[in-house]
């Protein structure tokens, strides 16, 4: 199939319920891609002259090699190739920034705790969880009104 495959109603709209690209999208898109490359190979040029070694700029290059696919129009062609590929670039630049984090900003502890992916079933379980905490530590610590410490006005010593 060539060209843009909006077709009301075609057997193509059943599978995939996502309106299609405009050319005007495809432009946006690249373009930003071609901002992140620009950047990313600044990054490159940039670990390159302070003396990384392979090993440090393969993640790296790999970002960049993403991010040239992304900047061409060609990979808009064929919407599920074009997920995976922004899926994988995405996840390869979040490692990238969390390596060089981990590797410069010794200062932040929580870049150290449970930086792997946690299991899909669990995702939402866990997001309850942190949302829960959140709004416990928003409530007031001091209830609305303070507990009666006079016994229905009595006191509360031997009163018979």
């Amino acid at each position: 199939m060539t060209g843009n495959s909006a077709n009301p109603g075609s057997s193509n709209d059943a599978m995939d319920a996502r309106p299609g690209l405009s050319r005007g999208d495809i432009q946006q898109m690249t373009n930003n891609a071609q901002q992140l490359l620009n950047t990313a190979q600044q990054l490159q040029k940039q670990m390159l002259q302070s003396g990384a070694n392979q090993k440090d700029l393969q993640p790296v290059d790999d970002v960049v090699k993403g991010l040239r696919a992304l900047s061409d129009a060609k990979s808009y062609s064929d919407p599920n190739h074009l997920a995976q590929l922004a899926s994988e670039t995405v996840r390869k630049v979040q490692q990238v920034d969390l390596d060089l984090r981990k590797k410069f900003d010794t200062t932040n502890q929580q870049l150290f705790l449970g930086t792997e992916e946690m299991p899909a079933q669990f995702k939402d379980s866990i997001s309850d969880y942190f949302k829960a905490l959140g709004k416990q530590q928003t409530q007031p610590t001091t209830p609305a009104t303070p507990p009666s410490t006079t016994n229905g006005g009595r006191g509360g010593k031997g009163g018979k």
